[in-house]
């Protein structure tokens, strides 16, 4: 086993255990009016001792995924209510506002999956999720998941009830994604310039190509200042993806992350970073 795979980090983020320094921030997001609604309590308040209970209520296990080199923490995966007789367990994830929509927290989850697989004997790992959290993750999510349930007008927010979706991943289904995903990322790097980017930093216009190609996006539309979720509408999983071959463009294995790109430009002061920075 390599040292990477026991340490459970990933290009961007490495998972770690919670601890009582976590409860404080945890508290915060998890009642935020950015985040809030989207987790448990739904407006409701819980006092600090009673958060603290149900954070670890039913808990398999569950970690804090950190950016490597800084540390930030970028919300919270869990597993909870596992069978081990059955083979499943459920997943749960927050993240906290400044990293939401940027695949940090997905990337997180990947790593707990992982972990989940490899550590126990499931079958399938469930989740659930209401209508308006689907359009953070789902460009991608067919590819790994199934849904497998529905239930219509589920849960009330800001004047109307949303469907809550029910979606399983298998073991088999996830290991199949894993090896896809960074043979499609390889083979639409290469589809451009093949070497391009080997021996060089490339330019924008260079770098701006590559997006194009990776992303089916028009080239013309896209600029420095092109806002990567409002205006090329990349939601978790597509940044997740295009984060993936900026490393692999840099020809590192682990990358750290001084702060999170909003547009283009930023995306690229990412990238010429990442190829300056040693690897490890």
């Amino acid at each position: 086993m390599n040292k990477k795979s026991t340490e459970l980090c990933g290009q961007y983020v490495r998972l770690r255990p919670v601890d009582r320094n976590d409860y404080e921030w945890l508290y915060r997001i998890s009642l935020s009016h950015d985040a809030g609604f989207r987790w448990r309590y739904k407006g409701m308040t819980p006092g600090p001792e009673e958060f603290v209970h149900n954070l670890w209520r039913g808990v398999l296990c569950q970690f804090v995924p950190e950016i490597i080199g800084s540390g930030k923490p970028v919300g919270l995966v869990t597993a909870f209510d596992a069978n081990h007789q059955d083979g499943w367990a459920h997943l749960g994830v927050i993240s906290t506002p400044e990293t939401r929509g940027t695949g940090l927290a997905v990337e997180g989850v990947g790593l707990l999956i992982d972990y989940l697989f490899k550590m126990f004997r499931f079958r399938k790992i469930y989740f659930s999720t209401l209508d308006y959290n689907l359009e953070q993750f789902e460009s991608e999510l067919g590819k790994v998941a199934t849904r497998e349930g529905l239930l219509r007008e589920h849960s009330f927010f800001d004047g109307r009830y949303w469907d809550m979706h029910v979606f399983a991943i298998s073991g088999l289904n996830w290991s199949g994604f894993r090896n896809e995903k960074s043979q499609v990322v390889e083979k639409n790097l290469s589809s451009v310039n093949k070497d391009s980017f080997a021996d060089k930093v490339l330019t924008f216009d260079e770098f701006v190509d590559e997006l194009a190609e990776l992303c089916h996006e028009d080239k013309i539309e896209i600029t420095a200042s092109t806002a990567l979720n409002a205006n090329l509408n990349w939601d978790s999983m597509k940044m997740l993806y295009i984060l993936d071959a900026i490393a692999l463009m840099a020809g590192k294995s682990e990358v750290e992350l001084d702060s999170v790109p909003k547009n283009v430009g930023e995306l690229y002061r990412h990238y010429c970073l990442a190829v300056q920075e040693p690897e490890k």
